[in-house]
């Protein structure tokens, strides 16, 4: 069967006016990727005969041709949208807040710049509440969809006040704040993306795009779906006679009479633009294959370490001659080093391993910038300069940072060059990884000064880390090689216009593919739905489409999707449910993973502790004072050493997903909850002071009169701009029914008082570190210390910390808040202990403490209390003799910690590994897993 690219390469030369000269085409493709493939076919078919290549580019580049602008860089785009946004609103949000906020808003400026008819006017999306009538009139929206609009308003206006929250103070100011961006883009003869596509349009729509004489024709190939922008400049070139289309698909699910999603916008295609290529080459998916095998496996990992087997070239999945012809599709990019590490170096031929042959790879995704050394170093430069009492410039400061790297790097090739062990092929591919980290570094450090130079950027050092951090980490390191040698490991989306004999998709569960996606627009989706902005059925649509375009071509596919239950996407992709479903194969086999052999673990030996442990743990803050180490540091040294070597001694950060996480929830409540108590007892800022602390039942019991839910609702928004995500509507709903609960308990109190809100607290403990005392800082911020009184009791000091999560902790005595086992430690009863003791060496106006976890779902049951509890019986107070017991066991594992002659070891149980960011860097988790 042939591949598309080369039924295009055959058709293309076949029609070519003179055989030997393509160069007045071009040819623009999905990718560069797929140009490569194609090359390889028409060298193919060309049998050693020399032509004029044709000339290829990719849609953007093919408006880049047009245009006299040039593409705005992408963090200089979202600075100056801060500034805008500053300068429209007066608002006081830092940089590195509004950074996620800033891209997010970029990206709904790019899709309206590339799906809003020019025959539409921008300033009507972002239309007030008063204009939706209009809408209405003028056939943009249905009364259906404006009652819709008027009830995502009233979410956040009440009554006819006009009172709006600050969501929708900016929602005022949005079309101001696109006019000026582009203006002030324009002005310099620079645009984004979307900007500078509908730019084209405009002038084509006037008459002064002008086609190069030197281009024959445009040749479009394996395009899918066309946004506004790309079909009005498609029309206009097939108008100008200069263009060709060739267009991959399959009947099955492009027939008029089915509803097969993965055809919605191939069939628009097809019928605008006729494809090159006859329809009787388009029957394939419904041919009969080798093998078609769906695989259920009990995990990630599980998956990956079936690689193996499957690669064996006994079992005719690989072709040693034709490596490319097989491809490992990753639904989940998270498995991009689960699989490198699960790839065989060498294949065998047969069974006992006698003949053997070297596998090829050829790697799509890339390595996260934010597992290598150079991001920890430049996070800790960085750091060094936010608490140095020395001052110099931003711009003095990056190129510092720059030297130092440039320093590490060549350091790094020396190193790579000086190589020469038996794993030196390993040595060399991970040095030159880090060196690529470096230049990355470099480029974007290159990036900053210029901004800063040019008085775009003016930050402070903190928002400057803060800044410089974020954009690092969503950066990934390229795997460079031949792209088109060894067998292919990519996303579906990378498949685009490819295809393969062998395919082994990995991952394929609903959530994955169609990818689930939280809606992260500032435009509700009614809007984008009546402007034909992307939705979510537009996205799911095209990841059918790639799916089933996927299917088209190979003889044997094996499709494994995670069965776990513990996971929120256990269910097989709809996608390939509808497969199951349809009939189409009537040879499918169903498997099921549950023992795979265990591969060589990544690492198992014992790290050495380094002499300067105290120092990084306690390290000297600007004010001559150690820096506290928090107790869930602690609590990860308790669960797993190496995990807290991990995290507190390499300092590796696992980058924050975009979606909305426990974590994230919960620090919404925190925030949301800090806010309103501080409201509550007159807080003043610059003093630090609480007007009044003492809070009365009464004042309590007001807020949660319906005229105090608009200030809720406002605290609630505040926390989400601090943790830099957008409003949800379920989860605020959720939140705000959380605060109800919490007032409605703190109202039971007969007295209660506020000490701190989110504070820090902590102690010193006194240790023998090598033969010497020394005293250890640990300690870190309190969620609330109060001082409260229930009926018929006395006055107790209360360390309250929130939980938003469902799981209660109980520990039957203090050695079970020490127990090394790593299962189900109590760490959150550790933490509010650890910060009772504390407290009391500190408080002395009441002698009675208590700690809380204070879990906002359980409050309104009868008889919650959330004091805890240590040991047998039943007494809330915390006891003298286990503040004791406490603080000699904290004593004892400080001294472990800080022993150097005690490495840092992988926990004994690995019940904790599984849900351990750091399992791809322990062989520990893999083992458990397989």
């Amino acid at each position: 069967m042939k591949y598309f690219l080369e039924l295009v390469a055959q058709d293309i030369i076949s029609k070519a006016q003179y055989s030997n000269d393509l160069s007045q085409l071009v040819l623009v493709f999905p990718n560069k990727r797929a140009s490569l493939f194609f090359n390889r076919h028409l060298e193919s078919l060309l049998k050693g005969n020399a032509i004029w290549a044709p000339q290829y580019m990719t849609i953007s580049e093919l408006f880049k041709s047009f245009s006299h602008k040039t593409l705005a860089d992408d963090i200089e785009v979202v600075c100056r949208l801060y500034n805008i946004y500053v300068s429209q609103t007066h608002s006081k949000e830092s940089l590195d807040h509004f950074y996620s906020w800033g891209e997010r808003l970029l990206a709904d400026f790019d899709d309206i710049d590339k799906n809003l008819s020019l025959e539409h006017d921008v300033q009507k999306v972002f239309c007030n509440i008063s204009d939706l009538k209009k809408l209405e009139d003028d056939g943009y929206i249905t009364p259906e969809q404006r009652a819709e609009l008027y009830a995502f308003f009233h979410k956040h206006i009440k009554g006819d006040s006009g009172i709006h929250d600050n969501f929708f103070e900016l929602w005022d100011h949005l079309y101001d704040i696109y006019k000026a961006l582009n203006d002030e883009l324009s002005a310099k003869g620079e645009a984004y993306e979307g900007a500078l596509y509908r730019d084209v349009v405009k002038n084509l729509k006037q008459g002064t795009l002008i086609c190069p004489k030197e281009v024959k024709q445009y040749v479009f190939v394996g395009l899918n779906v066309l946004d506004y922008v790309e079909h009005e400049l498609l029309t206009w070139l097939n108008q100008q006679q200069k263009a060709r289309f060739y267009w991959d698909y399959d009947n099955f699910y492009v027939s008029e009479h089915n509803e097969y999603e993965a055809g919605i916008f191939i069939r628009e295609d097809l019928r605008e633009f006729p494809n090159e290529l006859p329809a009787e080459h388009f029957n394939n998916l419904s041919q009969p294959k080798e093998e078609f095998e769906i695989v259920q496996a009990p995990g990630e990992n599980v998956q990956a370490f079936s690689l193996a087997d499957w690669l064996q070239l006994s079992r005719g999945h690989l072709d040693l001659q034709n490596q490319p012809r097989t491809a490992i599709i990753l639904c989940n990019e998270e498995l991009t080093e689960p699989v490198l590490h699960a790839l065989p170096a060498i294949v065998s031929e047969t069974k006992d391993g006698t003949d053997t042959a070297e596998l090829k790879v050829n790697i799509t995704k890339g390595f996260q910038l934010t597992h290598t050394p150079v991001y920890t170093l430049i996070d800790q430069l960085l750091s060094t300069a936010e608490h140095s009492q020395r001052k110099r410039s931003h711009e003095h400061l990056l190129q510092l940072i720059q030297f130092i790297i440039e320093r590490a790097a060549r350091n790094s090739l020396q190193n790579n060059n000086q190589e020469n062990t038996e794993d030196s092929t390993k040595h060399q591919f991970i040095s030159l990884l880090y060196t690529e980290a470096y230049y990355k570094v470099h480029t974007t450090l290159e990036r900053f000064i210029a901004l800063l130079c040019n008085k775009t950027l003016q930050v402070t050092t903190f928002t400057l880390h803060r800044l410089i951090k974020q954009v690092l980490s969503k950066l990934s390191i390229p795997f460079h090689g031949d792209p088109i040698d060894g067998i292919q490991v990519m996303g579906l989306l990378e498949s685009r216009n490819l295809d393969f004999d062998n395919v082994l998709l990995l991952s394929a569960n609903e959530g994955k593919i169609p990818k689930l996606e939280s809606e992260n627009s500032f435009i509700p989706y009614t809007l984008r739905k009546a402007f034909n902005l992307t939705c979510s059925e537009k996205k799911n649509a095209v990841y059918a489409y790639y799916f089933y375009r996927l299917l088209q071509r190979p003889s044997k596919v094996r499709i494994l999707y995670n069965s776990t239950t513990d996971i929120a996407t256990a269910e097989p992709s709809r996608f390939l449910q509808q497969i199951v479903v349809s009939k189409i194969y009537d040879n499918i086999h169903h498997e099921t993973l549950v023992d795979i052999p265990q591969r060589e673990a990544l690492s198992e030996d014992p790290i050495q502790k380094p002499d300067n442990l105290f120092d990084i743990l306690n390290p000297l803050g600007r004010n001559g004072e150690r820096r506290m180490l928090s107790p869930s540091s602690l609590n990860a040294y308790i669960e797993c050493p190496l995990k807290f070597y991990y995290q507190k001694v390499k300092k590796l950060r696992i980058p924050a997903p975009d979606e909305i996480k426990a974590n994230s929830f919960g620090n919404i409540f925190h925030t949301s909850a800090e806010l309103l108590y501080k409201e509550i007892c007159g807080y003043n800022k610059e003093k630090n002071k609480y007007n009044t602390p003492i809070i009365s039942k009464s004042d309590l019991e007001s807020w949660l009169s319906p005229s105090k839910e608009i200030k809720l609702r406002q605290f609630i928004f505040q926390a989400y701009k601090k943790e830099g995500l957008l409003p949800n509507a379920l989860v605020t709903e959720i939140v705000l029914t959380y605060l109800h609960n919490l007032l409605k308990f703190d109202s039971k109190f007969e007295f209660l008082k506020i000490l701190t809100l989110e504070e820090p607290h902590g102690t010193k403990i006194e240790v023998m570190v090598n033969g010497v005392k020394r005293e250890f800082a640990i300690g870190g911020f309190v969620d609330r210390l109060d001082i409260a009184t229930l009926p018929k009791e006395n006055p107790t000091v209360r360390i309250v910390d929130y939980k938003t999560g469902s799981k209660k902790q109980v520990a039957k005595d203090v050695e079970d808040l020490f127990n090394t086992d790593g299962k189900a430690h109590p760490g959150y009863l550790f933490q509010t202990l650890l910060y009772a003791l504390s407290v009391k060496e500190k408080i002395t106006e009441v002698d009675q403490y208590s700690a809380a976890l204070f879990y906002p779902h359980f409050s309104t049951q009868e008889d919650y209390d959330p004091r805890i509890i240590i040991g047998e019986g039943n007494d809330k107070n915390i006891q003298d003799q286990v503040f004791k017991d406490f603080k000699e066991n904290l004593k004892h594992l400080i001294e472990d910690l800080l022993d150097a002659s005690v490495p840092f070891i992988a926990t004994p149980s690995k019940d904790s590994c599984k849900y351990c960011d750091f399992y791809r860097l322990c062989g520990q988790s893999i083992k458990e897993d397989i």
